[in-house]
């Protein structure tokens, strides 16, 4: 039997037989003995996959993009050990994850703006590499049943540079209940993200865009400074309800000018809100 067999268990390689013709085994015995190079994506949320990829070899590890996907890398001097010592590991630059790992989020295609249902996604793998292929737009609800895992997902988009916002713990359309349980939703959602990562923003997103000026003046008294519908265009800064927005789409390869066109009223907005 082969040494890779002799470490799966049995009903796994049973049922993986069963599954796999026998004409294709000896192909899958080969890449269970073969020992997998470390692979990594650019988070394009933070950085461009040249100027990663030149920021590797400035620190002495060489990277070269795989053929399919040019954000997707192979290392090939250093150890896995070596990256995630790195600065720009810590800071979520990159990300490392199996090839095959990164497949389905581009099989999915996820446009900015989207709303996306992750289930079972922690660590955040796919969840991280949608919120990039996104642009950081829309909404990802990511949900794992483990807490311990959820934990590292949300450390895991926290790094990468995913914007999180309070949403609700049980995702109903809050216009359409109670302004109490409305009021409690809200609020546990915020804690329970303060718990996990620390300090965030007092920002809220609608399930489902669902809103009412009641609601919103709920979220103002619970103290929330700015809400997101799912509305989508730009807010005029001296007009707009900051607890009734509307979305941008801004995607990896929007125009500089119109990124900061679209940006301005939103920062602006954020910033005056928030302050002191």
């Amino acid at each position: 039997m082969s040494q890779a067999l002799r470490t799966l268990p049995t009903e796994f390689v049973e049922r993986l037989w069963r599954i796999v013709p026998p004409r294709y085994q000896p192909g899958v015995l080969r890449a269970l003995e073969r020992r997998r190079p470390t692979t990594f994506r650019a988070n394009t949320l933070k950085t461009t996959p040249s100027v990663l990829q030149r920021a590797l070899a400035e620190r002495g590890l060489r990277a070269t993009p795989v053929h399919w996907w040019p954000a997707a890398f192979v290392l090939r001097t250093g150890s896995l050990r070596d990256l995630e010592a790195t600065d720009l590991y810590q800071e979520g630059h990159l990300y490392v994850q199996s090839l095959a790992s990164m497949l389905p989020p581009l099989v999915l295609d996820p446009q900015p703006g989207e709303r996306i249902l992750d289930l079972a996604a922690a660590p955040g793998s796919k969840t991280t590499q949608m919120a990039a292929l996104m642009g950081n737009t829309g909404e990802i609800v990511a949900n794992d049943s483990h807490p311990i895992r959820l934990q590292l997902l949300s450390a895991n988009l926290a790094r990468q540079g995913v914007t999180l916002g309070a949403h609700t713990q049980t995702h109903p359309l809050i216009n359409r209940v109670s302004l109490a349980r409305a009021q409690a939703e809200a609020l546990g959602s915020l804690e329970d993200l303060r718990r996990e990562i620390g300090d965030v923003l007092p920002i809220f997103a609608y399930p489902s865009g669902g809103v009412d000026p009641q609601v919103a003046a709920q979220l103002a008294l619970a103290g929330f400074a700015l809400a997101f519908t799912t509305e989508r265009g730009l807010n005029d800064l001296h007009t707009a309800d900051p607890l009734r927005l509307r979305r941008i789409n801004v995607g990896v390869q929007t125009p500089l000018a119109a990124l900061r066109a679209q940006l301005v009223p939103a920062t602006s907005a954020l910033a005056a809100a928030v302050a002191p």
